[in-house]
């Protein structure tokens, strides 16, 4: 989770380099689209999702990539850079045998 973070950090720290200092502050950039509408879009960011493996099973690779879309998906809802990681815990199956 650090180096996503690192990521996050960088790009957020180098993003003025991109842009005039009056689209830093006002948060987007004004431009035509392809229908010819001016528009504003907003600055370039990174949108992250995670899946602490640590913490959860998975069965296969493609459940990663199943797990990490949905988290991007809610990351790309929230503006700027951000991460957000799945926080479901895996539920124990096992079945507690008294004796």
């Amino acid at each position: 989770m650090v180096v996503a973070e690192e990521i996050i950090q960088c790009i957020d720290n180098w993003i003025g380099e991109f842009y005039s200092v009056e689209d830093v502050k006002q948060g987007y950039v004004e431009a035509t689209d392809r229908e010819g509408n001016q528009r504003q879009h907003s600055l370039v960011s990174i949108s992250m999702g995670t899946i602490d493996l640590s913490q959860r099973q998975v069965g296969s690779a493609q459940q990663i990539v199943d797990v990490c879309s949905e988290t991007k998906k809610l990351a790309k809802k929230r503006r700027g850079s951000n991460i957000v990681v799945d926080q479901r815990r895996q539920r124990s199956t096992e079945r507690v045998i008294r004796q």
